[in-house]
């Protein structure tokens, strides 16, 4: 029964082994998405704030061309101003990241075309394609509202010097004043703290979510470990249960086999105490079993050969009865037919003498027939020599 039960946890063993790939497999899986959403995250909070810069970085641009306009009166900085309101608004592209100083005056005449990027879808497409909702897009809204509204100060106060006949000294500050004064920095204030609030709010759910993710990736390392040990505890109790199965290595059990193959039995077997149960526990039993019925195979076909070797003889001594013409020489051949048909080694025939009550060789053949010779084999019940197994024989006439 021991065997049985390792044979039952060896298999019970095998099907956790194989739930223990599977559940490696999915934690590795929910491991790689864990790693994705991160890299989402942090690629969704930088295309967030890329398109919220846009937003600063314009009205800043904008205030800056129109300042040195009302200043220089150069219609370069009203051309550009109208520029940065048209990529603003979409009507033609925007700077990239990689040209912020591009909203500003210095080389955008000069700047190639190249140089100009494909305006991004607006921040709500930009939050749908990550699958997340912009919650907060009111405030950008907001601060878009307020710098349309910053605009139009801003323009009034272009206007002012591009219509004068006669851009004064006191013109020019009366439009300056337009764009310094506590009411145009409140404007302007107007649109900075609702991108500056979007911002903060950004960085705190994509932190948020960046933590959360982080956080997944850590349990699915911690259990990356688990698992991997695990698979080493069932890896080394399945050894253990196969060990107790088996018996013995797989290598000296396959040497076992091979020479049961060949009917070799003359090595010696052994089997730890308490695995008698196990596979080369009944290796053994069955060697044994084949080695008795070997052995007593062999031993059938010796007394089959031996009785076949002994009708030989017989049948040879029969056939000298009848065909010999003297006694000596019936003798004679029927000792060499008991020794060439009937297998023996050395053969001899002995007369008892009447007058001396011992027996006496008349006919030898094979080998040590000097033997015979030194014989001393009585019949005479007073004599020591006549309790031999011959001088017995022929005292009870057998």
């Amino acid at each position: 029964m021991t065997a049985q039960k390792e044979t039952a946890k060896f298999t019970t063993n095998m099907f956790l082994a194989a739930l223990n790939a599977v559940m490696f497999v999915l934690v590795f899986y929910l491991y790689v998405v864990s790693e994705r959403k991160i890299d989402d995250a942090n690629q969704l909070r930088f295309e967030t704030r890329q398109l919220a810069d846009e937003l600063r970085l314009s009205s800043e641009a904008l205030t800056r061309m129109a300042r040195s306009f009302v200043i220089t009166s150069d219609p370069k900085y009203r051309k550009h101003y109208r520029e940065i309101l048209d990529a603003r608004d979409g009507k033609r592209p925007a700077p990239t990241q990689d040209h912020v100083a591009d909203w500003d005056l210095s080389g955008l005449e000069s700047m190639p075309d190249q140089a100009f990027a494909k305006r991004t879808d607006d921040l709500v497409a930009l939050w749908q394609k990550h699958g997340a909702e912009l919650e907060n897009v009111h405030l950008l809204k907001r601060a878009q509202k307020a710098s349309d509204q910053l605009t139009q100060t801003e323009t009034r106060a272009m206007r002012m010097i591009a219509t004068a006949d006669l851009v004064t000294d006191e013109l020019r500050m009366e439009a300056s004043m337009l764009l310094h004064d506590d009411a145009y920095i409140a404007a302007k204030m107007a649109v900075m703290q609702p991108i500056n609030e979007f911002n903060e709010q950004v960085d705190a759910y994509t932190q948020a979510s960046v933590k959360q993710a982080m956080d997944n990736a850590t349990i699915c390392r911690a259990m990356f470990a688990a698992l991997g040990a695990f698979f080493l505890i069932l890896l080394l109790r399945s050894y253990r249960n196969l060990h107790a199965i088996l018996g013995d290595t797989p290598e000296s059990l396959f040497a076992r086999i091979v020479e049961i193959g060949k009917g070799e039995f003359s090595s010696v077997w052994s089997v730890a105490r308490g695995l008698e149960n196990s596979v080369a526990g009944w290796l053994l039993h069955t060697r044994e079993k084949l080695a008795k019925i070997d052995t007593e195979r062999r031993e059938a076909l010796d007394r089959a050969q031996h009785a076949m070797h002994l009708y030989a003889a017989l049948n040879h001594a029969n056939q000298t009865i009848l065909r010999s013409s003297s006694k000596e020489q019936m003798l004679a051949e029927i000792c060499r037919g008991a020794v060439v048909y009937g297998g023996l080694k050395m053969a001899w025939i002995g007369l008892v003498d009447p007058a001396t009550k011992r027996v006496r060789p008349v006919a030898t053949f094979g080998e040590h027939i000097d033997y015979v010779a030194r014989l001393d084999i009585s019949v005479d019940p007073l004599q020591p020599s006549a309790y031999g197994p011959t001088g017995s024989a022929i005292r009870a006439d057998r």
